[in-house]
């Protein structure tokens, strides 16, 4: 066995021995749900607000032996209780903070919550906004608000917040939408994901520059293909989305495969055509998830986020093959470094089916597990048969020379 061949199987090897560490136990959370009412009139912002006694864990409110409120031993908390909310919700207009004289807080009736109702002065109703879901809840009890905000008589605005605190802006103007989906998009594109994975696996090889424009470009239509797509038919598709985002992490490994064998670009624009689609139905999820924050400006926040997606990716995919080729001009064995890398990303990608594998498994299904544990050791039994046959190749086979950029067309 050629000293190169040994090479690409020990490193392919390696990586199937690290997949076995990426299986875990996941504990299931239970949301803490606030509800907020907020209607804007002439003159005035009228807000009510329903909270579990669970998202006000700092308030150690009195309890009965039963579990629920004390209603005769809160009343002297209660007034601190509303001054904190309303600080904590921060409403303001067009950036100046809103105060609200009338501020109060009762037991809610199941004496399990507490409603919380304030009102506001407003010059109309442009430029609100308010700070949610600035609560926090116990272990295992995430907070999440959910917010109906109506002007007028107009339809409400329903919006749910989860996570960190958030400024959202109600019934945003165009520009207001825009900006937001804007920031949105970039850091959609540039959070860790599949798609870098994907753009990394894809320029490892020494390619052209018109080798390297054409995948990249064949994976922004394929991902652009897979938004629009979702957005017309979430509701139908969304149930599907982990057995689809398992299979495009398949799909890595696939390519990375690919990369080691040489595969012909026909097969490469097949794959990445194929994993753009369903990657981008995840990124269609994503939109769809916050396009409640683009008010009456859905298609227009939707033509910011696909595009400014795309342009950040092709960013990121230039530098790639930029240093890519920086790599190869300071003499960097093609022949060694492609399947280390490929390798590497091969293992982050069977981690990912795994993750993908526990999302559908807690969907109810025992046998989402066993096939979970199947298909990462049928990934690392293909991997290694890979390695073995490409072994087996070069040492019956000619070199070939290694690639330099600019001087084959892959």
């Amino acid at each position: 066995m050629k000293p190169v061949a040994a090479a690409r199987t020990g490193a392919l090897v390696a990586a199937v021995l690290l997949i076995a560490s990426g299986a875990r136990s996941h504990e299931v959370a239970v949301e803490q749900i606030v509800r907020v009412e907020m209607r804007a009139e002439a003159d005035r912002l009228v807000v009510r607000m329903q909270i579990p006694e669970t998202a006000l864990t700092d308030a150690r409110l009195p309890r009965l032996p039963d579990g629920t409120l004390d209603p005769a031993a809160i009343d002297p908390v209660l007034p601190i209780v509303a001054a904190d909310v309303v600080r904590n919700l921060d409403v303001q207009q067009d950036g100046s903070p809103l105060r609200s004289a009338d501020a109060a807080a009762r037991v809610g009736a199941d004496r399990t919550s507490v409603d919380v109702d304030a009102t506001y002065p407003i010059d109309g109703a442009a430029g609100l906004s308010a700070r949610l879901n600035a609560f926090r809840g116990g272990p295992l009890q995430p907070v999440r608000t959910t917010v109906n905000y109506a002007r007028g008589s107009g339809a409400p605005q329903t919006i749910s917040i989860a996570g960190p605190p958030a400024r959202v802006t109600f019934d945003p103007a165009l520009p207001d939408s825009a900006q937001e989906f804007l920031a949105r998009a970039l850091a959609a594109a540039l959070t860790f994901g599949d798609h870098l994975l994907m753009l990394a696996c894809l320029l490892v090889p020494a390619r052209t520059r018109r080798g390297a424009a054409r995948v990249i470009t064949t994976l922004i239509i394929a991902q652009a293909a897979g938004m629009v797509v979702f957005a017309l038919g979430s509701d139908v598709l969304a149930p599907a989305l982990p057995a689809a985002g398992m299979i495009a992490a398949s799909l890595i490994v696939m390519a990375a495969v690919q990369n080691i064998v040489l595969a012909r670009d026909r097969f490469v624009t097949v794959l990445v055509s194929g994993f753009g689609l369903l990657n981008g139905l995840a990124f269609g999820r994503i939109f769809t998830g916050e396009a409640q924050f683009a008010g009456a400006h859905r298609l227009a926040a939707f033509a910011v986020f696909v595009v400014v997606f795309a342009l950040a990716e092709s960013w990121l995919g230039a530098i790639a093959a930029a240093t890519r080729t920086w790599l190869a001009g300071r003499g960097a064995p093609d022949r060694i470094l492609t399947p280390l890398a490929s390798a590497l990303i091969a293992h982050s990608a069977v981690h990912h089916v795994i993750d993908r594998g526990h999302e559908i498994a807690q969907g109810g299904s025992f046998a989402a597990e066993h096939a979970l544990l199947a298909l990462a050791v049928g990934w690392a039994i293909v991997m290694v048969l890979v390695a073995a046959g490409e072994a087996l190749r070069e040492g019956r086979l000619p070199r070939e020379p290694d690639r330099i950029p600019g001087s084959t067309g892959r």
